[in-house]
Parts: C-alpha cells; structure tokens; sequence
C-alpha cells in the first residue's frame, strides 16, 4: 500500500467513526425520548424503540377532558370534551377567561395593599422587569434535569447545551 492508500484509508476511517457517533446520538436521543433504559450497547434504531418512543407520547396527550361551568357558554359541566380540535379550544377559552382583566373595586385593592409591609424597591423593580439575557436562558438550561425531554418538543435539555451557539440567536 503506498501513502496515498494509507491516507484514503485513514480518510474514510475517520469518516465512518464520524457516522458511528452520529448513529450513537441519535440512538441516544431515541433511548431518552422512549424511556428504554435496558438496552444493549451499539443496538441499532429499532422499530421497536421507535414504536416505545411513539407510546410514550400517545401516552402524554389527553383524549377528553371534563368541561367546568361557565367556560363555554351552554356547555354544561362534567359535559365530556373529545378531539383535538375541540379540547385545544376549551384548553384557550380555559385560559382566556382564567386571565381576563375583570372589573375590580380600586378602593378594596388599596386597602389590602395598605397591608403589605414590605415592599419591591425601585432598583429592584427595573432589575425584575429587565428582559431575560441570553445568559440567563443558559444558565436556566444547565439548571434542568438531563436525560428527560420537558418539552413538547421531546428534545432533552442537553440539546439545547450542545447547539446553544447556533440556536441562541
């Protein structure tokens, strides 16, 4: 073999560890997202894992939910509310009317507030109404438990450490 084999060799050695990474990762990703813990070491993606990772968010979704009075006009309450479509918009009239700024007695708020001793200082109110750093996303990324996917995403916290400097942006 000359040097010019040698180096095509090393070349294409490298590219296929390259490739087995990148399978690992991926396995990875699907091991966290199926909660298959018991698995052997350079196991292909499977049908399997990807059905169990399939189960897994089947098993996260609601199918029906039970409606409260006063949400949805004339839907009564404990009345069943099925698919998708529907559940979604209870779940945003839920929350609209949960936030909806109602008619409020100044002169009472006042009063409770007169109770309050301690008070925000003004250094402290700019502080707190600052908009968030990057820096303080990070931070809060780092902080989150690994190995687990707390979005609706299903992607772990640790692939947001790892592309941080192309998705901060």
């Amino acid at each position: 073999m000359n040097l010019s084999g040698q180096v095509q060799y090393n070349d294409i050695k490298i590219l296929k560890d390259r490739i087995d990474n990148i399978k690992t990762e991926i396995l990875n990703g699907v091991r966290i997202r199926s909660r298959v813990e018991e698995q052997l070491q350079g196991e292909q993606v499977s049908a399997y894992l990807i059905k169990q990772q399939s189960n897994v968010k089947c098993n996260k979704l609601f199918t029906s939910i039970k409606a409260e009075t006063g949400i949805i006009d004339n839907l009564k309450e404990g009345t069943e509310v099925k698919g998708k479509a529907a559940i979604d918009f209870y779940i945003s009239k839920y929350y609209e009317k949960l936030y909806k700024k109602e008619n409020y007695d100044e002169k009472l708020q006042n009063w409770f507030l007169g109770f309050v001793e301690r008070k925000v200082g003004q250094n402290d109110c700019k502080l707190l109404e600052q908009n968030v750093t990057r820096k303080e996303i990070y931070e809060a990324i780092k902080d989150m438990n690994h190995n687990k996917a707390p979005g609706i995403d299903g992607l772990p916290s640790e692939f947001y450490i790892k592309f941080w400097d192309i998705i901060k942006n």
